[in-house]
C-alpha cells in the first residue's frame, strides 16, 4: 500500500509507504491521506507531482497578488 498526504507543516505533498507516513504523521500535522495499490503507484507519483505543481502555482499567485 501506498500512501499520499498533504504535510501542512512544510505545505507539500508527499508519499511513501505506511512505515514512511507514519513518521511523518508523528513529526508533522498531516491532513488528507489517499492509499493506492502498488500496481497503482504510476497513477500515485502522476497525482503527487502535480499536487505540488499546483500548491507551488497556488503560492506564487497569492504572493504576487
Amino acid at each position: 500500500m501506498i500512501y499520499l498526504w498533504h504535510n501542512t507543516t512544510l505545505g507539500i505533498y508527499e508519499m511513501g509507504n505506511q512505515a514512511d507516513f507514519a513518521v511523518q504523521e508523528s513529526l508533522h500535522d498531516v491532513t488528507s491521506v489517499y492509499e493506492f495499490e502498488m500496481d497503482e503507484l504510476r497513477f500515485a507519483e502522476k497525482i503527487l507531482t502535480n499536487l505540488n505543481r499546483a500548491s507551488g502555482e497556488l503560492k506564487s499567485s497569492l504572493a504576487v497578488a
